[in-house]
C-alpha cells in the first residue's frame, strides 16, 4: 500500500501563534523581487511510502521521523553517560528556551 504523509508548518506551532513557514516567506521575497506583492505563502514536503506496514506503523514513521525533534533532545545523544557538565549545559538550554514565550508546552 502507498501512504502519503504532509510535513508543513501548522498554526499550532509555537505556543498557538500563527506560524511563519520559512521556506514560504522566502518565496514571497524572492517574488517581492518582480514587484509583486502576495500573501503569506505556506509550503509542504510530501513524502510518499509503499510499504506494507500497516497505517499504525506509517503513522510512528511520521511521527518519530519526519517530525520537528525536541531541542533537549540532543543532550540524549552526545555522551554514553550523563555527566554534571552536560546537565548544567542542558538546564542551561532548558532555561534559554523557556525564555521564549510559548516556545514550550
Amino acid at each position: 500500500m502507498i501512504y502519503r504523509i504532509d510535513v508543513l508548518t501548522t498554526p499550532l506551532a509555537r505556543g498557538g501563534e500563527a506560524a511563519v513557514d520559512p521556506v514560504g516567506e522566502a518565496v514571497r521575497h524572492q517574488i517581492a523581487e518582480f514587484g509583486r506583492t502576495v500573501g503569506p505563502i505556506t509550503t509542504r514536503r510530501i513524502f510518499l511510502i509503499d510499504s506494507d506496514a500497516s497505517p499504525a506503523q506509517v503513522q510512528a514513521i511520521g511521527v518519530k521521523l519526519l517530525a520537528d525533534p525536541e531541542p533537549l533532545s540532543i543532550f540524549d545523544h552526545v555522551y554514553a553517560e550523563t555527566t554534571d557538565e552536560l546537565i548544567a549545559q542542558r538546564d542551561g538550554f532548558a532555561a534559554y528556551l523557556d525564555s521564549f514565550e510559548g516556545a514550550r508546552s
